[in-house]
């Protein structure tokens, strides 16, 4: 069944209703949402920044008082009453939604249309003075935030004075701001707390012209009247200092948080520098996001140097003391250090957003370095990519220091040892009962075996299949040419054409690669099926030359030389034998991958040594080497220059010799070309 709608007639239009706010918005929107009296006048001083102001003065006038006031004087653009009336009077504006960039190339800061309500918290009566440069008159506003108290009022109804007076200087512009019948006091801590939130405002630039200055005049705390210093400078964790002369000789120093100092000095003697002379200063700040980055700031908490990062990160070029853009503008990542971090992460090369650079250039001493036509950055010449290879090595360097000062992950086995010894400590000093103690420290010590096992295992596995990996051509050949003489054989048997000689060199060759095959399987088998999950009595030299005749036939086939130098007395120490051969298969894998593409004579040569403190294994080639930069690098997890190498084989071996308490290093090698690796261990590590 259909129903119909019951429809009023209509006996006339009435005036439409609108949402009216009571005056009481202003103290809901103002006291009661700003969360306290800092965070309402750094929002007052955000403000100025954003009105692209080069000076900021904040004048605390007998406030601890309580006829105290503060007046806020800024040199920015100011307002005509025009734009007063439509942007500061008017409540939810777009203006800073539509303009995030202000004339001046500066990121706006201030939160949307707070700065109103921000007034209202810090004082009930506020007097505005606005100067527009070039105008010859001013306007004066004054607003009473009891007027909005009323509860007959509405918050659109009020009406504020607005006066307009002559100027003495038609040059003058900006805002000020003097703020009455305070609604706090301020004492000491409160200013001191102040001027570390400016710190998010104060551009840390330290030798080039200053942007924006917050100045604190405070005759009741004289102390703390001055120039606001940003605190970023000293929560740096590294500090770079780079130079570059015209003649070409560079110089770099970096000095971390704790005034280590390092320094290395390059001259190129290839070619003088067409830039000129250059100075570099690069700050460096960890935002942790890595898991092996500190972030234990001094004075500013980590949201803080984030926030100050945000403003002011990248690397910004200078010239008698002025911008040049856009060099360092928000995502203006100029000498591409993100896709330098993200492609080689082991280098630790820095983000852009971690590090705040000053380049500083002059006219004079560095004529080739031109403006382009629009006066936006520097013409891409000869004397532009002098600089940017300079500022390069520099940033180089800087990831150098920082790779040689992070600390080692404990090795596997350390960790499983002092967890078990805290555990153990733990339950000697408890009150359990003897008998049922021994048994928990028996169960716990079953544990700890097993463990370790399981580490054994994993480093076994992992350099047995780095081995084949590293040699699976060894069986693919053969396999490959038994296949091929295979074939033959079946097409003479199935044609009937039986040729004796060809069928005895199938015969022959079919014999030799099985036995190839064989000599490699065996070589596997006999290294899994070997004891090495307990810590036993052995000589090192029996398992080296156990090892070194397991890959005989390989160094045969490929054309290598062995020399040993292996120490004539016997030594014998308490070691897990897979560790000793972990190191050696490992090091043989590096060495026949070294030497894949040597022409001429290919060497390996092992020398194992001992002395009285302790043992000292040298494993040389002299195949294509490892550059100096790389020589920390290939110890990192996952690092790998071959195409298609798993980047742990070396990690394993430095993992097992710091446990054992003894290191491992790359030299240059000991013969004409290639590299040298140098392992020693302290005896006493392993008695």
């Amino acid at each position: 069944m259909e129903t119909k709608e019951r429809l009023e007639p209509v006996l006339e239009e009435l005036e439409p209703v609108r949402f009216r706010f009571k005056g009481k918005i202003a103290r809901l929107l103002g006291r009661e949402s700003v969360s306290n009296a800092i965070v309402a006048l750094t929002e007052l001083v955000k403000n100025a920044y954003d009105a692209d102001a080069t000076l900021v003065v904040v004048a605390f006038e007998g406030v601890t008082k309580s006829e105290g006031r503060i007046r806020i004087i800024d040199n920015g653009t100011g307002m005509t009453y025009e734009e007063f009336k439509e942007r500061w009077m008017v409540v939810g504006t777009d203006y800073k939604e539509r303009k995030r960039v202000t004339p001046s190339g500066r990121i706006m800061v201030g939160e949307k249309g707070i700065g109103r309500f921000a007034v209202e918290r810090l004082a009930r009566r506020v007097e505005i003075i606005s100067k527009v440069k070039g105008k010859d008159t001013q306007i004066r506003v004054l607003i009473d935030w009891d007027q909005y108290e009323s509860e007959k009022s509405f918050f659109d109804a009020i009406e504020n004075k607005v006066f307009l007076e002559s100027k003495k200087d038609p040059s003058e512009h900006g805002l000020e701001l003097i703020l009455s019948e305070l609604r706090d006091k301020w004492d000491a801590s409160s200013l001191q707390e102040f001027m570390r939130q400016m710190n998010i405002l104060i551009p840390p630039v330290e030798f080039a012209r200053k942007d924006f200055v917050v100045e604190v005049r405070t005759p009741e705390f004289p102390d703390l009247s001055g120039e606001i210093q940003s605190l970023i400078f000293r929560e740096a964790f590294y500090t770079l200092t780079a130079t570059l002369e015209s003649s070409g000789k560079a110089t770099y120093e970096v000095v971390d948080r704790d005034g280590k100092r390092s320094v290395e000095t390059f001259i190129d003697t290839e070619k003088t520098p067409q830039c000129g002379p250059i100075k570099f200063k690069l700050y460096f700040y960890p935002r942790g996001f890595a898991k092996d980055e500190k972030v234990d700031y001094k004075v500013l908490d980590l949201a803080e140097v984030r926030a100050i990062l945000d403003n002011f990160h990248g690397i910004r070029i200078y010239r008698d003391g002025f911008r040049v853009k856009p060099y360092g503008d928000p995502g203006n990542d100029w000498l591409d250090l993100n896709s330098k971090r993200l492609i080689r992460p082991g280098r630790l090369f820095p983000d852009n957003r971690q590090v705040i650079g000053i380049v500083e250039i002059f006219r004079d001493k560095n004529p080739d370095l031109i403006d382009t036509t629009t006066r936006e950055g520097l013409i891409r010449n000869r004397a532009f990519s002098d600089m940017f290879n300079f500022l390069e090595r520099a940033v180089e360097y800087l990831s150098i220091r920082r790779r040689k000062d992070r600390k080692e992950e404990k090795p596997p086995v350390t960790v499983i040892r002092a967890q078990v010894e805290r555990i153990n400590s733990a339950i000697k000093r408890s009150n359990i009962p003897i008998p049922i103690k021994n048994r928990v420290l028996l169960t716990l010590k079953g544990i700890e075996e097993s463990a370790l096992g399981l580490v054994m295992v994993y480093r076994n596995l992992a350099s047995l299949g780095i081995t084949v990996l590293g040699v699976a051509h060894e069986i693919t050949n053969p396999i490959s040419t038994i296949l091929n003489y295979s074939e033959a054989l079946l097409i003479m048997v199935q044609t009937g054409e039986v040729d004796i000689d060809q069928l005895e060199k199938a015969a022959k060759n079919i014999r030799s690669n099985i036995l190839r095959i064989s000599e490699f399987i065996d070589f596997v088998v006999a290294y899994n099926r070997r004891k090495r999950r307990k810590r036993l009595k052995t000589d090192l030299r029996e398992v080296l030359n156990g090892v070194l005749d397991g890959y005989r036939a390989i160094f045969q086939k490929r054309g290598i030389s062995l020399i040993t130098e292996i120490d004539k007395e016997p030594k014998e120490v308490f070691i897990y034998r897979g560790d000793f051969e972990s190191i050696l298969i490992n090091l043989i894998t590096n060495s026949l991958e070294a030497l894949r593409f040597k022409s001429g004579k290919r060497i390996i040569k092992v020398s194992l040594m001992f002395d009285s403190e302790a043992m000292h294994l040298r494993f040389s080639d002299n195949g294509r080497g490892i550059p100096i930069e790389n020589r920390e690098l290939i110890f990192e997890p996952f690092f790998t220059t071959k195409e298609d190498g798993t980047g742990v084989g070396l990690k394993i071996i430095r993992e097992i010799v710091q446990e054992y308490g003894g290191s491992v290093q790359v030299l240059d090698s000991e013969l004409e070309n290639g590299a040298t690796f140098k392992v020693e261990i302290a005896t006493r590590s392993m008695m």
